[in-house]
């Protein structure tokens, strides 16, 4: 007898969230955010890599994505600290250095300002580990 199952949880691939872009230049931008955004990079690496004004790909880059390449850099590193907190042991702190932030200080203010938590309540509500 076959008996179906559902599934606990599903887990969006966030290799599939380019398909609405059509801008190659946002596109080539977005993917170096998203391998990059937690060396410390600033809006003019990103301008580097891709090669084109600031003012152009702001422009082309607002239009697409709707926010702003800093603002976009700043979520991927919170995306990356989320995804720590809940899959992994690693120490906050551990955690705060891996994504780019200066200190652990700054990384509880930048945490809880975006999410109204700090990151040790988002751990312990949304852990998926055994601590």
């Amino acid at each position: 007898q076959r008996q179906l199952i559902p599934p606990m949880r599903v887990i969006g691939r966030r290799s599939t969230d380019y398909r609405s872009l059509s801008d190659p230049s946002v596109i080539q931008a977005m993917h170096y955010i998203r391998n990059n955004a937690c060396k410390g990079i600033k809006v003019e690496q990103v301008l580097d890599a891709i090669g084109i004004s600031r003012s152009n790909l702001e422009k082309r880059f607002k239009e697409e994505v709707g926010e702003t390449i800093h603002t976009v850099i700043h979520s991927e590193k919170l995306e990356k600290a989320r995804s720590l907190l809940v899959s992994t042991t690693l120490s906050i702190n551990e955690i705060s250095q891996i994504c780019g932030y200066p200190s652990l200080q700054y990384f509880y203010s930048v945490f809880k300002k975006e999410y109204d938590v700090t990151p040790k309540e988002y751990r312990d509500r949304h852990s998926e580990v055994m601590m």
